[in-house]
């Protein structure tokens, strides 16, 4: 089940106050639309209605797929964050919800939001062409193409599991 929250932000920009939808967990499939928004880099963007300033926020996103039984925790970029500390804590917190899953998921963190819309983007090639992985006719290993797609992220991603 995704989750939303709406809250009040202002413009860093003009000062103007206005009204904002953030996602905290996107579910897939199920939730097309959302897939969409992340898909595009746009989730968790917040844009003036008075300005037009355009900004990520520093609301992070648990992003689930069923399907593929994987779990992204998505984190911006953020000059002086701790990422460090910060995988810590989501792994803590990822060990706790894959309790509820199910050990067969599998989770990772990725700091930033179009870094993992990238990756997604590249996830999504391998579903829509075969010949990405023409050595394997069978079902996707999609852990092993995740690990494959996140590497080149460098430190920008993390497996959550040792």
């Amino acid at each position: 089940m995704s989750i939303q929250e709406q809250t009040e932000m202002e413009c860093p920009q003009c000062g103007k106050h206005f009204s904002v939808v953030l996602w905290g967990v996107v579910e897939v499939p199920g939730e097309p639309d959302l897939k969409k928004e992340v898909l595009s880099g746009k989730i968790n963007q917040i844009i003036c209605p008075e300005c037009g300033f355009e900004a990520p926020t520093d609301n992070p996103l648990v992003y689930v797929d069923r399907d593929k039984h994987l779990v992204f925790y998505v984190y911006e970029n953020i000059e002086g964050m701790d990422r460090d500390r910060t995988t810590q804590d989501v792994k803590w917190n990822y060990s706790r919800l894959q309790e509820a899953l199910g050990p067969e998921y599998n989770g990772f963190v990725i700091y930033g939001y179009l870094l993992f819309a990238r990756f997604l983007q590249s996830l999504e090639a391998v579903i829509e062409q075969p010949t990405v992985l023409p050595e394997n006719p069978g079902p996707v290993n999609w852990l092993a193409v995740s690990y494959k797609l996140l590497s080149n992220l460098g430190d920008a991603a993390a497996p959550l599991t040792d």
